[in-house]
């Protein structure tokens, strides 16, 4: 609770505009002060608290002039657990997956990133460093946990009217 709110103060003080205010939840059910208002700030990628991981509902909002820029932006931090792109443009989803592109453990396209990590290996090159030491499990690589970011996008592919990717 502490470093969510610290983490709002610190977006503040770097001059991060809040587009939907954070806060602790009060009132009936919530007495505890344990539950929290998800927050979106418009940020500067050199904001210090925008590099430091928060593990708060606090969402970081970056502008950038195309897509090599929002690429650079997301591959520019410490950590590197997991990333999203959104888009319906065919290209941009593939250039996101390939080596070109996000160069954290697990991408996903018109996803969202939570959850993501849950259960699968880490594969992720950077922080946090428990991540980085994980040993992927024996066998083939998945299309989940994105083991070999050049085989992904030729090994793998959408089934029409699924929600998961398939080998071929």
């Amino acid at each position: 609770m502490q470093a969510y709110l610290k983490s709002i103060e610190a977006c503040k003080k770097e001059g991060g505009m809040f587009i939907v205010e954070g806060g602790v939840l009060e009132g009936s059910g919530y007495e505890s002060g344990c539950y929290v208002k998800p927050a979106i700030a418009e940020v500067k990628n050199d904001y210090q608290i925008v590099q430091h991981e928060t593990f708060a509902p606090i969402l970081y909002l970056i502008r950038y002039s195309d897509l090599d820029e929002a690429i650079a932006l997301q591959n520019g931090v410490p950590q590197g657990l997991s990333s999203a792109i959104m888009t319906l443009n065919l290209r941009e989803a593939e250039q996101f997956l390939s080596q070109a592109g996000s160069d954290c453990g697990i991408a996903n396209v018109n996803i969202g990133t939570s959850g993501a990590e849950i259960g699968g290996p880490s594969v992720a090159k950077r922080k946090p460093a428990a991540a980085a030491k994980a040993v992927p499990m024996p066998g083939e690589p998945t299309c989940a946990a994105r083991p070999i970011p050049s085989t992904t996008a030729r090994n793998c592919h959408w089934r029409r009217g699924s929600n998961s990717i398939s080998k071929p």
